[in-house]
């Protein structure tokens, strides 16, 4: 199947990943059986352990900034965004202890918020790449009397911090399969390739496009905002707009790292809100 390819222009997303040992994993992680819901979401019954570690609890704060997965094991792994810049200058390195002061700082500020607490990082080894968001012209054709579907990354690619790629055409596949495997006359064929074409479409323009666009604001952009606000302000918009205690984390953080300069737990806080601080101050501006 023949397609042609097309990235969102000017998109580019940097990722700094770091897989480290993880002192809080046995204490807040739990292995749960598949739910319901999800064993009958293909028809299939699934008797076994899920594959992944799931949180007890529901996360305390935002996450658009960075990933924090964790395993049954000893080992997380830290997924941080950067910028071109950042990256450009860091690239070479290979692990933790020779990234700048400032970048070591970020990742102890945002591993610290979601209750991770990493040790012996110093030769821990890192890895850096690069990641472009981009889409097919065409999502299914008919090729001599035969259907082809495109699905998962072969479709579209999706930002890493999603974890949509492969998942979204699914529930639609089996819809598809229901309703028309069972006699794939032309007709049906026809049918397929106009609606699948047209949800793969809509799902990308109005889903991933806009959560790449919205979610994942350039970090320049974010700076001169931030720069405007204050400690108190911040605390006060997450409290009260997002009922985010970053009023209680700012404490224990200073205590667990007294070197970390506040300014770098401040501006931390303003990018992991960025979206919701770019909305709630441009509501209020035009008040």
């Amino acid at each position: 199947m023949k397609v042609k390819w097309k990235n969102l222009k000017d998109y580019e997303s940097y990722i700094l990943h770091v897989k480290y040992t993880d002192l809080s994993n046995k204490k807040y992680l739990v292995n749960n059986i598949i739910p319901e819901k999800y064993n009958n979401s293909f028809g299939i019954k699934l008797k076994r352990k899920h594959p992944f570690t799931l949180i007890e609890k529901k996360q305390e704060y935002e996450q658009d900034r960075f990933r924090l997965i964790r395993s049954n094991t000893n080992k997380t792994q830290f997924l941080l965004q950067i910028d071109k810049t950042t990256y450009n200058k860091i690239k070479n390195i290979k692990v933790f202890g020779k990234l700048p002061k400032k970048i070591q700082n970020i990742i102890l500020v945002d591993s610290f918020m979601m209750k991770s607490l990493p040790i012996n990082l110093k030769n821990t080894p890192i890895t850096l790449y690069n990641q472009n968001i981009g889409c097919s012209d065409k999502y299914a054709i008919i090729k001599n009397k035969k259907l082809f579907l495109l699905f998962g990354d072969s479709a579209y690619t999706t930002h890493i911090f999603t974890g949509e790629g492969l998942n979204i055409p699914f529930i639609f596949l089996k819809n598809i399969i229901e309703k028309y495997v069972l006699n794939l006359s032309s007709q049906n064929k026809l049918k397929i390739l106009k609606s699948y074409n047209a949800r793969l479409k809509n799902i990308f323009q109005n889903r991933i496009q806009y959560k790449v666009f919205l979610r994942y604001i350039p970090h320049n952009f974010i700076r001169k905002i931030c720069s405007n606000l204050k400690m108190e302000d911040l605390i006060n918009f997450s409290r009260d707009e997002l009922h985010f205690r970053y009023d209680e984390f700012i404490p224990k953080i200073q205590k667990k790292y007294k070197k970390i300069p506040i300014s770098i737990i401040k501006n931390e806080i303003c990018f992991i809100l960025r979206d919701k601080i770019l909305k709630y101050y441009t509501y209020k501006l035009n008040k």
